[in-house]
């Protein structure tokens, strides 16, 4: 009698298992033409990665943070994985201090020399990214006219010497060290992000098939990961396609991005989304990175932010939330009319 009623809402309900694949496909390509995209704006648009860089990166540690789920990292407890990234990243501290650190210390000297002696020469530097050439202008003989802020103790000495000095000319040392640094933030975004967002995008399509395989509502249980195949695909695919529109605007239209300024922002939304993501608080990327570019702008002074945009892109997200509720209860009743008498 089971198999019976299998079959027969099997073969009835056939059309809405094939809708609800095309739906979850559709779903992660809109999520990775837009949220992927914010995950490597800043990189993209501080010259570090070029798009193509990116999209191959995207899709290496996106698909990694939704896929490394079906083997229970998502459920180890805060503590134990609070213990695990500590001991993670005091070993690779000791990695990076004892073995990367003097070919990056190399890399980063090797490349500033050359900027000093065309500079010095007279010459504009060569085949160099736009933040690079910029910073070149606060280099004389061999030598950086900036100098720290000194600390004063009182609240207002703290404050001068806590924000960045306006007056201050970008480094090409530092700009060429965060251009190494910030590749690693990229990815880290990417995989926070994968893990949350993901997972999301093929929820209801797992659901849908359990019901459909075996006619009976679903318990929370492990998800297959052919599923968390499908929908990396689906949002690699999207970012693959799209991605190029969002990236150009929020990499370079809010403010200037330089590799620092790139690596904070990025380092803040991962965490912010990691955090949010183990304590199962939903979080956008897109609302992080848009706010920490905002905040990073805003706090260094010396290049202006594009307020106008900030507040188009503040009042869309004002908007497509009820409206996307409105269009969820319009599409119910609609479906309700059709399918329940």
């Amino acid at each position: 009698m089971l198999a019976a009623t299998v079959a027969e809402f099997d073969s009835h309900w056939f059309w809405a298992l094939v809708l609800a694949f095309h739906l979850s496909f559709l779903f992660a390509f809109a999520m990775g033409a837009n949220e992927v995209s914010n995950a490597f704006a800043t990189s993209v648009g501080s010259g570090v990665l070029s798009l193509r860089v990116a999209y191959v990166l995207a899709t290496i540690f996106e698909s990694a943070g939704g896929i490394l789920l079906g083997l229970h990292f998502d459920q180890i407890r805060g503590w134990l994985a609070l213990v695990i990234a500590l001991g993670i990243g005091v070993a690779a501290g000791l990695v990076f201090q004892f073995v990367a650190k003097p070919y990056l210390v190399k890399w980063v000297d090797k490349h500033d020399a050359f900027t000093v002696n065309l500079t010095v020469n007279g010459a504009e530097p060569a085949g160099k990214s736009p933040e690079l050439q910029r910073s070149s202008v606060g280099v004389e003989n061999g030598a950086t006219t900036y100098r720290p802020q000194q600390f004063h103790l009182s609240p207002t000495g703290f404050v001068h010497w806590f924000l960045p000095d306006r007056k201050r000319k970008d480094d090409s040392k530092t700009l060429r060290l965060f251009s190494a640094i910030q590749i690693f933030s990229a990815c880290f975004t990417g995989f926070s992000h994968g893990s949350k967002d993901i997972p999301n995008t093929i929820a209801p399509l797992a659901n849908f098939v359990f019901v459909f395989n075996t006619v009976r509502i679903p318990k929370p249980v492990e998800t297959p990961l052919w599923f968390l195949i499908y929908g990396s695909f689906a949002t690699c695919v999207g970012f693959w396609l799209m991605g190029h529109k969002v990236i150009k605007r929020v990499g370079t239209e809010f403010t200037e991005i330089n590799p620092y300024c790139g690596f904070v922002v990025e380092l803040g939304a991962a965490i912010t989304v990691v955090i949010a993501s183990k304590l199962g608080i939903p979080v956008s990327l897109s609302l992080c990175i848009v706010g920490s570019i905002v905040a990073v702008g805003a706090v260094r002074g010396s290049i202006p932010v594009n307020w106008p945009l900030f507040g188009r892109v503040f009042v869309g997200w004002v908007i497509t939330f009820p409206l996307s509720g409105v269009f969820a209860a319009v599409f119910m009743a609609i479906l309700k009319s059709i399918f329940i008498s």
